[in-house]
C-alpha cells in the first residue's frame, strides 16, 4: 500500500541527553511520540523507504502516514461531526444571575446592559428549565446531563442552585452531574458542606497569583481584598469535603512572573495534590476598552508555565486546543436568567447569540434549536482551513471572538500566528507531563 504523509501534524525538537529528537503531534487524532533526527529528515524529504519498519509502524499507527486514497478533509469533517451531534453528553450551563460581587477589570460581562445585573433566576423559570431537560433527556436518553451553575457569581443565588440541583437529582439519579464557575467567596463551610451533600462537588474557582496580585485584580466591589477568604474556603472544600477543584489562574503581563510564588503558596498549604490547575491566559472581552487593553499587549505563551507547574508535581488541564467552539455543538446549551438560550457562556446576553427562549415555548415541547449556524472553514472559497495543520484544535475559531473582532459570527476567527508561536512550548511541556504522570510517548 502506497502512504502519504498526513496535513494534520504539527512538531517541534527536543534536546534530550545529548540527542537530537523531533516531536510529533496528530492534530485530528491526537497522537504524539518522538522521533529521532534522522527520521524526521527523512519525512521532511518524504523519502519513507529510507525509515526503519518500527518507526514505519509508529508513524502508521499514529496516523502520521496514512494510506493516499484517503480523502483527509472528509476525515476532519466526520471527526467534526461526530464532537458536534454526539449527545452521548449533554452539557447545560445555567445562570442563576448577572449579577456578581466581584469588580475584576477583565471580566468578559462587562459591555452589557446596566438592567441586565439585575436579573436573578426565579423559582418559576426553574420549574420550565427543569421540564425543559426532562425531555430532552427522553428525546435522546443521554449517558449523562452535565450541569453547570455559572453567572455573574451563582452563588448570589443559593435558593436557585439547591431547588433546581434536589429536583434534577431526584428525577435523573446518578445520570446528572453537576460542577459550579465561582469565585468562591461565598463557599463558607456550612454553604459548601450543603452543595457537596446534594451533589455539587466540581468547583471551578479562581485565583489570580500570590495575595499582593490576587488582591490587585479580583477585589469585592466595595475594593476589598478577596484572597484569604478564597483559599481558606478552597482548602475546606478539599481537605474537609474531598471535593474537586480546578484553580484558574488568568495569566498576563501583570502575573505571570508571579506564578512561581502561588505555586509555593499553594504547596506550602499541602494543596498540590488536591487540585488540579488550569493556566490560560486573559481573552479580549465585548468592553470596548478592556478588549484594547487586552489586545495591545504582547502574547504570552501558557505552555512554558505549564510545563513549569508540571514539573512541580501539580496535574493541570490541557488549554492549547481550543477544541470545538460551543456554537456549532448540538449537545451545549446556555441558559440565562430570565430563560434564553445561548451558546456558549462567554456570549450570554448578546443578542446576535440568542438561540431562543424557554418562556415561550409549552413546558411539555422540546425546544429545536438551530445549533450548527455557519461553519466558515468548510468554505474552500474562503479559506484554506481543511489543509491546515492546526485546523483540528480550533475548529475555526471562537464564534464569540469572531464577533468581537471581525464584526460577524459568521467570520473565521484564525490563531494561526499563535498556535505557531506556542507550539514549540507546547509540544514540550506535552511530552513532560507524559512522562511525568508515567504515560508512554
Amino acid at each position: 500500500m502506497e502512504y502519504k504523509f498526513t496535513n494534520y501534524c504539527i512538531n517541534s525538537p527536543l534536546s534530550f541527553d545529548g540527542d537530537e529528537l523531533w516531536i510529533y503531534y496528530n492534530t485530528l487524532y491526537r497522537s504524539l511520540i518522538i522521533l529521532p533526527k534522522d527520521i524526521h529528515i527523512s519525512l521532511i524529504n518524504r523519502e519513507f523507504d529510507r525509515i526503519d519498519q518500527q518507526n514505519i509502524k509508529k508513524l502508521i499507527d499514529g496516523f502520521f502516514l496514512i494510506p493516499k486514497f484517503v480523502d483527509e478533509r472528509k476525515s476532519a469533517i466526520e471527526v467534526f461531526a461526530r464532537q458536534a451531534y454526539d449527545m452521548t453528553v449533554i452539557d447545560i450551563s445555567i445562570l442563576t444571575t448577572y449579577d456578581c460581587n466581584f469588580n475584576c477589570w477583565y471580566c468578559n460581562q462587562k459591555g452589557l446592559k446596566n438592567e441586565i445585573y439585575n436579573l436573578y433566576l426565579s423559582t418559576e423559570t426553574s420549574k420550565r428549565i427543569l421540564q425543559w431537560i426532562f425531555n430532552l433527556d427522553k428525546k435522546y436518553v443521554a449517558k449523562d446531563i452535565v450541569i453547570g451553575f455559572f453567572g455573574g457569581e451563582p452563588t448570589l443565588n443559593f435558593d436557585q442552585i439547591f431547588y433546581l440541583s434536589e429536583q434534577l437529582k431526584s428525577k435523573l439519579h446518578n445520570k446528572v452531574k453537576f460542577w459550579m464557575t465561582t469565585n468562591g467567596f461565598l463557599l463558607e463551610p456550612v454553604i459548601s458542606r450543603k452543595l457537596c451533600d446534594i451533589g455539587i462537588n466540581y468547583f471551578q474557582i479562581t485565583i489570580d497569583g500570590p495575595q499582593h496580585i490576587h488582591d490587585r485584580r479580583r477585589v469585592q466591589k466595595n475594593g476589598g481584598p478577596t484572597f484569604n477568604k478564597i483559599l481558606s474556603n478552597v482548602e475546606y472544600l478539599c481537605k474537609e469535603l474531598n471535593a474537586s477543584v480546578t484553580v484558574s489562574v488568568n495569566i498576563d503581563q501583570e502575573n505571570a512572573e508571579h506564578l512561581s510564588e502561588l505555586l509555593e503558596f499553594l504547596e506550602s498549604h499541602s494543596l498540590k495534590d488536591l487540585i488540579k490547575l488550569n493556566i490560560a491566559g486573559i481573552i479580549p472581552t465585548r468592553n470596548e476598552k478592556t478588549r484594547e487593553k487586552i489586545k495591545s499587549e504582547k502574547p504570552l505563551s501558557n505552555c512554558d508555565l505549564i510545563t513549569k507547574a508540571t514539573l512541580r508535581g501539580f496535574q493541570l488541564l490541557d488549554v492549547f486546543d481550543d477544541g470545538l467552539c460551543p456554537y456549532h455543538s448540538k449537545h451545549t446549551f446556555v441558559i440565562d436568567p430570565t430563560g434564553n438560550f445561548f451558546k456558549c457562556v462567554a456570549s450570554v446576553g448578546d443578542p446576535k447569540f440568542k438561540s431562543g427562549s424557554i418562556m415561550n415555548t409549552p413546558a411539555d415541547k422540546f425546544l429545536y434549536m438551530n445549533h450548527a449556524g455557519n461553519i466558515p472553514w468548510l468554505d474552500n472559497s474562503i479559506t484554506n482551513c481543511s489543509v491546515c495543520s492546526y485546523l483540528p484544535l480550533c475548529w475555526g475559531g471562537c464564534r464569540n471572538q469572531a464577533n468581537l473582532q471581525q464584526g460577524s459570527v459568521d467570520s473565521l476567527y484564525c490563531k494561526k500566528d499563535l498556535f505557531l508561536q506556542n507550539t514549540p512550548d507546547y509540544l514540550r511541556s506535552l511530552v513532560i507531563r507524559k512522562r511525568f504522570n508515567n504515560k508512554t510517548v
